[in-house]
Order: structure tokens, then sequence, then C-alpha cells
């Protein structure tokens, strides 16, 4: 899940952020495992 995350927003998130602050030069990405997604076995990827 971090993968695919990383991949489809990393530069959209991190430009947005330097709008902000330009001092921040790279994001990172935290998944809480322990959250429930009783949807996730649903997800059709487009």
């Amino acid at each position: 899940m971090k993968d695919n995350l990383e991949a489809k927003f990393y530069k959209e998130i991190l430009n947005a952020t330097q709008l902000e602050s330009r001092e921040i030069e790279k994001i990172s990405f935290k998944i809480d495992e322990n959250i429930e997604n009783p949807s996730n076995t649903d997800v059709i990827d487009c």
C-alpha cells in the first residue's frame, strides 16, 4: 500500500507542501497497518 501511495502521490504532495515551505526537501509516507479497511479486497485499480 505504501509503495502505491508514493508512486501515485509523492510529487503532487511534495509540490503542494513546498508551496507552503520551500525548506521541505522530501516527504515520507507512514501507513498504520492497524486501521481496518473492510473494502480493501473490493478495490478496483483504475
